[in-house]
């Protein structure tokens, strides 16, 4: 059975916070099988999602000239988390990065990532993607 969840704006991100079932079954997109990763990955998903919201609450505090809105954390770490299923990151090193490695790599994913579809290209250069 598919619930299906109409937004009313395709570009809100926290469409997606607490209702990401119904918002990815609606285009006939796959889920993320978030059951083959461990605790660990999972827990540090959610860890860098967290980092990563609030550096850039805070961000967004110190320059509201710039207008940002600041992400949801678990918007942030589902973003992680679909990144990590596609090309395997080491989540030990992203979270232990400094803020100047962290952020640009967290943007980086942001940036790339497919929500509507659960996607994100193999071929995007990260620094923290683990290599054979």
């Amino acid at each position: 059975m598919t619930t299906e969840t109409t937004p009313l704006d395709d570009n809100d991100p926290f469409i997606y916070a607490g209702k990401i079932v119904p918002i990815v079954k609606r285009n006939g997109a796959q889920l993320p099988n978030f059951a083959s990763m461990n605790p660990m990955e999972l827990g540090l998903c959610l860890a860098i999602g967290k980092r990563a919201a609030e550096l850039i609450h805070q961000h967004a505090i110190d320059h509201p000239e710039k207008n940002i809105v600041p992400p949801h954390p678990l918007i942030c770490a589902v973003d992680v988390a679909v990144a990590h299923l596609a090309v395997t990151l080491d989540l030990k090193r992203f979270f232990n990065a400094d803020n100047l490695a962290f952020i640009p790599e967290f943007v980086q994913i942001a940036h790339h990532i497919d929500r509507v579809n659960n996607l994100f290209p193999t071929d995007v250069a990260l620094k923290f993607r683990k290599t054979a």
